[in-house]
């Protein structure tokens, strides 16, 4: 998309509705989406991290977390490690109380927004993944040869009840000039993949900058 650069090594998906029981499979199915495209990519062209902005996400029910712990079991099959940013209070607390920050590895996978989590990727400041000896150099040295493909995508979810967009940073953190500079070129303007649990009345991309309704 023009005028959307993105951050090499870094898929964020941003979800803007609660998650709960009726839509977290909508969020599960992009997940092993993105897993299954990413599998198919050549080595040097996969992202090596997963972001879920839940900066619109008020609250998590119990199968919404059953879900997303499913959907990091995904991600660390993968050598993926899953970041969450953004979370509200509430949302924390859901968390704490379900085990789900163990679930991801420890608190060093929560970040309070979005360019905190693109940093630590890109600086390689991510504790390693529950099970894997090398951190993060061991999740940047996964090859299609020592990893199964992701289960074909088959939720409901999956289709058209859920609208997707893409964004700058901009849209989501508007202090994405802390990002640092990776591998000698300037970071910014991460791509997002903007999700609803069902189509937005006007279906036009909000500019860079806009609240999601």
């Amino acid at each position: 998309m023009a005028g959307v650069l993105g951050v090499p090594d870094v898929k964020i998906i941003k979800f803007l509705a609660p998650l709960f029981y009726a839509n977290c499979t909508v969020l599960k199915d992009r997940i092993a989406s993105e897993l299954l495209h990413r599998f198919a990519m050549p080595d040097s062209f996969r992202w090596r991290a997963l972001v879920l902005c839940f900066a619109t996400v008020s609250s998590v029910d119990t199968t919404a977390m059953q879900a997303l712990e499913e959907a990091v079991a995904e991600c660390h099959a993968q050598h993926v490690p899953l970041l969450i940013a953004s979370a509200n209070a509430l949302v924390e607390d859901s968390f704490a109380s379900a085990g789900f920050v163990a679930t991801l590895g420890g608190p060093g996978f929560m970040y309070r927004r979005v360019h905190e989590a693109v940093r630590a990727v890109l600086l390689h400041h991510l504790p390693p993944l529950p099970g894997a000896a090398g951190g993060a150099g061991r999740q940047r040295a996964d090859s299609s040869g020592s990893i199964e493909a992701p289960a074909a995508v088959g939720g409901a979810g999956a289709g058209a009840g859920a609208a997707w967009s893409v964004h700058s940073l901009a849209s989501v953190c508007r202090c994405c000039a802390c990002v640092p500079a990776a591998g000698g070129r300037a970071v910014a303007g991460p791509t997002v993949v903007a999700m609803r649990d069902r189509p937005p009345a006007d279906p036009v991309s909000p500019p860079a900058g806009a609240q999601p309704s």
